[in-house]
């Protein structure tokens, strides 16, 4: 199979093809992660679970902002970039790319300027000078990678992408360390390494992208591009603050220090989270492709969704189980209160990214502006919920409530998806496939061992996952036959 075409692959070479792309992705995404896991301790040495209180909180306003602040202007590029002839994607995203730029200065600026008036009612254990300013430029910055990354994705630039993630994670971390280890600066030393790395790689992007693009901004050629961004653009505010309206209710009742380990658990929990990073950043791009070429594609959609999801139960299932010997290897006890929160976090990411396997299908018809019937009822279950919960039962209060609003968003998603873009739903085998995951968790998690002999046992438990999921997702008699050609090749090889 071509890799530049898809209208004649079969159903197990797309696999290959996601899996060969996506675990491109994932690799670099590994080593970053890897680094990350292996920097710890240093972090942890000079940062108080307090410290991480403030950097969660600084972390709600990039997570607000983050998503809105080009408008997402830059998810056109990702969906038209295969419907453009070569020569017009120059001019167009040349144009997209500009606007965002001004776009993003302009929002930033406009915060800025009425900060004094906003954050004392928003957030009262952490100051907005320095922290949450240092932060914003920061994400003004990193907004200049968007453009870069989505074309890299589009263009099944899979190592080049690879290659810039894990510069920019080691070019943070070293000036992060250099600030926290020599200079004494604690959290700002965090935020400062951030923002110089931000600003080296922006001036990158900037001379990456001029070479690529011809500068016109001529609004009426790109209509069409504008008008598919700008749906999402209350979409994006109502997903940026039911994701982040946890920390800041939580700020209201919580000490830094209890807000430090919640912080830690969803920190850990994002680690998994960036296995649907790596997987979505294929998943994307191969789906648009296939639309485009691929005259059975409706037809094997349910199966290579089905694949998808099977993966993500698999790290799911590893994460939650092992991350609690990670922490106590790294921490000893220091941190080791932030586990409870760590399984959780996962269930809650593992329900969301279950929308990004199945939910396919507004974005393939053009019509983003739907997911606003699902976005909305998330939002408001959650902030209610929140509310409620959040005064009574403090962090778990917060995350059983993000729970039954993903749960309530993700329904709702997937429904209207398979109603605009209709499709195969293989309820059984998600069911299997999900009440076998919780099952192992549950005989895993429940374990009384030593560290050294739970971790064997752990594997040994996401082994048995691994096959009995192979099973539902692929049928044992085609796993069987895999299974057996895979041995006759062997038998042959060795002989």
């Amino acid at each position: 199979m071509s890799k530049e075409n898809y209208s004649h692959a079969s159903l197990k070479e797309l696999i290959f093809r996601f899996v060969k792309i996506s675990s491109t992705y994932g690799g670099f995404k590994f080593i970053s992660q890897f680094g990350a896991f292996f920097l710890t301790p240093i972090y942890w040495h000079y940062l108080s679970p307090e410290d991480y209180g403030t950097l969660g909180l600084i972390a709600v306003l990039q997570g607000v902002i983050t998503p809105i602040i080009n408008l997402g202007l830059h998810s056109s590029v990702e969906r038209f970039y295969y419907e453009w002839n070569e020569e017009e994607r120059k001019y167009k995203i040349g144009a997209l790319w500009l606007i965002s730029i001004i776009i993003s200065f302009l929002i930033i600026t406009a915060i800025d300027l009425s900060s004094e008036i906003i954050f004392p009612h928003i957030f009262t254990q952490v100051p907005y000078n320095p922290y949450f300013r240092v932060s914003l430029v920061t994400t003004l910055f990193v907004s200049l990678s968007f453009f870069p990354f989505v074309i890299l994705r589009i263009t099944e630039k899979s190592k080049q992408f690879g290659i810039y993630s894990v510069f920019n994670f080691a070019l943070t971390s070293v000036i992060s360390i250099f600030m926290l280890s020599v200079l004494k600066y604690k959290v700002l030393g965090v935020l400062y390494g951030g923002l110089i790395s931000a600003l080296i790689m922006g001036v990158f992007w900037i001379i990456w992208m001029y070479k690529r693009i011809k500068i016109n901004i001529n609004i009426g050629k790109i209509k069409s591009e504008i008008y598919y961004s700008i749906p999402n653009l209350p979409i994006n505010i109502l997903e940026a603050i039911g994701n982040n309206f946890d920390q800041y209710l939580l700020e209201k009742y919580l000490g830094l220090k209890q807000l430090g380990y919640y912080s830690i658990g969803n920190r850990f929990g994002t680690y998994f989270n960036q296995l649907n990073s790596s997987l979505k950043t294929a998943w994307f791009p191969m789906t648009y492709k296939m639309l485009s070429q691929k005259k059975d594609f409706k037809s094997v959609l349910p199966s290579l969704s089905l694949f998808y999801f099977y993966v993500l139960t698999i790290f799911a299932l590893s994460s939650s189980l092992l991350l609690r010997e990670v922490i106590l290897l790294f921490a000893r006890e220091k941190y080791i209160d932030a586990y409870q929160f760590v399984p959780l976090f996962i269930l809650i990411y593992l329900i969301r990214n279950f929308g990004t396997a199945w939910g396919r299908g507004l974005d393939l018809v053009k019509k983003p502006q739907y997911t606003l019937f699902s976005t909305i009822p998330g939002v408001i279950s959650s902030m209610v919920l929140l509310y409620i919960w959040v005064p009574r039962y403090g962090a778990y209060g917060a995350i059983y409530a993000m729970l039954v609003s993903s749960l309530i968003k993700t329904f709702i998603y997937v429904l209207i998806a398979h109603i605009f873009y209709p499709r195969k739903f293989p309820v059984d085998k998600v069911i299997y496939l999900c009440l076998t995951c919780g099952f192992l968790f549950l005989i895993g998690n429940n374990s009384d061992l030593n560290t050294f002999a739970s971790i064997l046992f752990k594997i040994s438990i996401i082994i048995l996952f691994m096959a009995i999921g192979s099973i539902i997702t692929f049928g044992y008699k085609n796993v069987i036959s895999q299974v057996s050609l895979m041995a006759r090749k062997r038998f042959n090889n060795n002989t």
